[in-house]
């Protein structure tokens, strides 16, 4: 996560990533972390470019160029990385087979004093909570297929699976982003927007701190009682028309 103000005008960044855990993916841990930094860098300079051209343009950029410039870093992060395990120099089409092996998924979310642009490659889950309870997934799949993989950042046409939508943040809320073994610890969806929902409200009751050491707890939990997979869960509350904390 990344928070701050560029020109005045605060924004928060989240980003979660979830290496593939087929043993063709064994360096998706990598890929994971790569995935998250380049996210947040790349979110940060887009941030950062003309802010007093206003949300439009910055809703734009984010739906129109951010999933293809986050692609073409991590292959890039991807193909050093590489080269660094290597005695010999790959040739380039090596270095597009090989990272299938850095298979990732990612979500992230870029949040100002009034938008919050979530993008989506792959599984997992993005919820905006809002203050009156309701519950928001923009990219919500009703029916997901079975035994298909999911889409992954070494996908050859990973740009173009890119999801990407900005949503207003009026009236405050909490955002969640989640690895997709959060939903799977629940039988039903309404069990998971239930236990999304209440730790919403924990989080106005108790503060940033009180849920931050709470969360490991949480996640310990869901862990045991789904696949035991690891999972990520970030957790960002918004009050009303005010800058991210």
């Amino acid at each position: 996560m990344s928070q701050g103000s560029v020109s005045g005008r605060g924004y928060f960044i989240a980003a979660v990533a979830d290496g593939h855990g087929d043993s063709r993916h064994d360096l998706s841990d990598i890929g994971a972390a790569l995935a998250v930094q380049i996210a947040t860098q790349q979110l940060l300079v887009m941030r950062g470019v003309n802010p007093e051209e206003g949300e439009q343009r910055l809703r734009r950029s984010f739906q129109d160029d951010c999933g293809r410039l986050i692609a073409r870093r991590w292959r890039e992060a991807v193909a050093d990385d590489l080269r660094s395990r290597e005695d010999q120099p790959l040739p380039p089409e090596d270095l597009v087979r090989q990272s299938v092996r850095y298979g990732s998924t990612l979500l992230a979310a870029l949040v100002t004093d009034a938008s919050i642009h979530v993008g989506q490659l792959g599984d997992g889950d993005i919820v905006w909570v809002r203050a009156d309870g309701r519950i928001e997934r923009p990219f919500y799949v009703d029916e997901p297929s079975i035994g298909t993989e999911t889409e992954s950042l070494c996908s050859r046409d990973a740009a173009l699976r890119w999801q990407a939508v900005s949503l207003e943040r009026s009236g405050g809320g909490t955002l969640f982003l989640t690895s997709d073994g959060v939903a799977g610890s629940f039988a039903t969806d309404t069990a998971f927007e239930g236990f999304l929902r209440d730790r919403a409200q924990q989080g106005l009751e108790c503060g940033p701190a009180e849920i931050a050491s709470r969360l490991p707890v949480w996640l310990d939990e869901l862990s045991a009682r789904g696949s035991g997979d690891d999972i990520t869960l970030a957790m960002v509350q918004l009050p009303a028309a005010e800058p991210a904390h």
